[in-house]
């Protein structure tokens, strides 16, 4: 089998196609924000310390990281009544986090959402939310932490779409889209007359959109260099108290 794009997505088994699909939110106010008193910087430093604590205190704060941050739904729409999840973090550009929910069992789906501080307060972003979670066998999700560049990697039976988003203040921005098919429409595999295994891809930048044939590895590269060479990281630091402490500085 060939090595799945950027090495984010890793299924424990072949699934039957769901429908839980990746899906955008609009941007959210956290139901529980932070109330900051007025606070006027003097500098870019101080304000992303300001941003910092604020999120920090929330990250620490059990009730609103459940409330907020856990799955409230599973990828099928079903209400979550089990609160074993995994929620992992990573640190994205000088005052911005983001969370990984994912649970494989009751709970099932994988949600991410972005914390920024605007107006005094702590909003969350969800892409996908954890209203509508995704499929936690089908998704995966990584950063460029320094680009702030969130990446969300969809595979399943030898389809992938992978899109890459710009993180803008407290929203996601899309700047990219990796399509590619290894079978045609009737599940047959493509080859070229070579009988070399190719994929039908489609890639839109902005509003260009360009489709192709070529081989897996050649779309893959065109992928890696439209990234630069930069590594796409993982979501995985684990929520705890002194996690939070350490890297959200």
């Amino acid at each position: 089998m060939k090595k799945i794009i950027f090495g984010i997505v890793a299924l424990t088994s072949i699934l039957a196609l769901t429908g839980c699909f990746q899906k955008e939110a609009e941007p959210t106010v956290a139901r529980n924000p932070v109330e900051m008193n007025e606070v006027v910087p003097s500098n870019e430093e101080e304000t992303s310390e300001t941003a910092l604590s604020a999120i920090r205190e929330k990250l620490k704060d059990e009730v609103w990281v459940k409330e907020n941050l856990y799955l409230q739904k599973t990828c099928f729409g079903e209400e979550v009544a089990d609160d074993s999840q995994t929620i992992t973090f990573k640190k994205v550009g000088k005052d911005k986090v983001i969370v990984e929910a994912y649970a494989y069992d009751e709970a099932f789906g994988i949600a991410c959402t972005l914390l920024t501080y605007q107006d005094g307060k702590v909003v969350t972003y969800g892409n996908p939310s954890v209203e509508e979670p995704a499929h936690p066998g089908h998704m995966g999700f990584g950063v460029i932490p320094e680009d702030e560049l969130f990446v969300a990697a969809y595979m399943h039976m030898g389809y992938y779409d992978d899109t890459i988003y710009q993180i803008k203040d407290h929203t996601m921005v899309q700047l990219a889209d990796f399509r590619a098919n290894e079978s045609d429409e009737q599940g047959i595999l493509l080859e070229n007359e070579e009988g070399e295994p190719v994929v039908e891809y489609t890639i839109t930048k902005g509003e260009k959109e360009e489709k192709g044939t070529t081989t897996f590895d050649e779309f893959e590269q065109m992928y890696f260099d439209y990234l630069g060479g930069k590594e796409i990281e993982g979501i995985d630091i684990p929520l705890t108290d002194e996690n939070v402490e350490e890297y959200v500085r």
